[in-house]
């Protein structure tokens, strides 16, 4: 009997021999040539040639490269934040609606097309003859837009300078205007496409159900009588979802996180379509040095900078859970001791 169980037992390996497989051929494998490539020099004419050398990683060191992941970083962290401020609402709205699968849909439906298509669509929503210009002018909304755009950009320019006058450091307020946290001028405020704020708000629409899904798994499992609870015991409603609703999702909110940040970190079409010369993003930088510079062993260098920022983004967001549901049990065997 015992042998039996034994040879049954065997089989584990087996079955697991396709995944295992898949993983290394289509994960550890290329990390390790990407490993491999950044400590070897650079090809005359393309490509590494087999010599060690830690030319590349010195590279990362140059103040352009630098300017350009810190950008990447600010874009990132700006993105994510406010996708998961609009994920939060249309989570909630899910999980409570009777038309889940309807608004399921909806939100599944932009995966259907073309990732591509859909970043020209924003170009032709943006352009400077797009739907949006074409909409002001044709509702004679153009001037009052104007108007609350410039008076928009008075109140930035009058908060940057506050801002500014506490730093003054004027190596300091270069950097933040290279990576887009000051702006350098205020610019044609018809101008959509082809700056900062065109490429936060394409990867927001791109990366939106990436948040929202979590999200909805999340607050579909929540107890909403708490929240009922918590109004009778004399919170608002505000007070309710901030103390009572967010700490019970913190897991969908930290996947969605993960979902969001770690594309967006690597993002590269989206920039290169509608980002101008000031939306310059690691991926580009990485793209440029394998199609344009041939440059195999600095691309593999930057690559590494963003495996390891994004590892250590998931090693942060799994230890933070495992937290949460210590906490969780330890707060469930106290309840179930009074």
């Amino acid at each position: 009997m015992k042998g039996e169980i034994s040879r049954r037992k065997n089989y584990g390996p087996l079955y697991s021999a396709p995944m295992m497989i898949w993983f290394t051929a289509f994960f550890l494998a290329p990390i390790i040539i990407i490993v491999v490539y950044s400590f070897l020099k650079k090809g005359l004419y393309g490509g590494v040639e087999p010599v060690f050398s830690l030319e590349s990683y010195r590279s990362l060191g140059n103040s352009n490269y630098i300017i350009v992941a810190f950008r990447t970083i600010f874009v990132s962290l700006v993105t994510t934040v406010i996708t998961i401020l609009v994920a939060l609402p249309c989570g909630y709205y899910m999980a409570r609606s009777r038309r889940q699968t309807l608004l399921l849909l909806l939100v599944i439906i932009p995966f259907w097309t073309n990732f591509l298509i859909r970043v020209f669509a924003w170009m032709n929503i943006l352009g400077s003859n797009g739907f949006v210009v074409e909409f002001l002018n044709r509702t004679n909304l153009m001037d009052p837009y104007l108007h609350a755009a410039g008076a928009f950009v008075r109140a930035r320019e009058i908060l940057e300078g506050g801002l500014k006058y506490l730093i003054r450091s004027e190596a300091v307020i270069e950097f933040l205007m290279d990576i887009g946290v000051f702006h350098r001028s205020q610019g044609d405020l018809t101008m959509f496409l082809y700056n900062q704020n065109a490429v936060v708000l394409v990867l927001i629409y791109m990366y939106l159900p990436y948040a929202i899904l979590p999200l909805f798994a999340t607050i579909d499992k929540f107890d909403f009588s708490l929240l009922e609870a918590a109004r009778d015991l004399g919170a608002t409603k505000l007070e309710s979802m901030i103390k009572v609703l967010l700490p019970n999702v913190r897991g969908g909110i930290y996947t969605a996180v993960l979902f969001t940040f770690i594309p967006i970190f690597g993002a590269y079409t989206v920039p290169l379509i509608v980002g101008g010369r000031n939306s310059y993003m690691l991926g580009n930088v990485i793209a440029d040095q394998l199609l344009k510079s041939r440059n195999w062993s600095l691309a593999s260098a930057f690559s590494m900078v963003l495996t390891v920022v994004t590892t250590a983004g998931v090693i942060v967001m799994m230890n933070l859970q495992r937290r949460d549901a210590r906490l969780a049990e330890v707060s469930r065997k106290n309840g179930g001791a009074l």
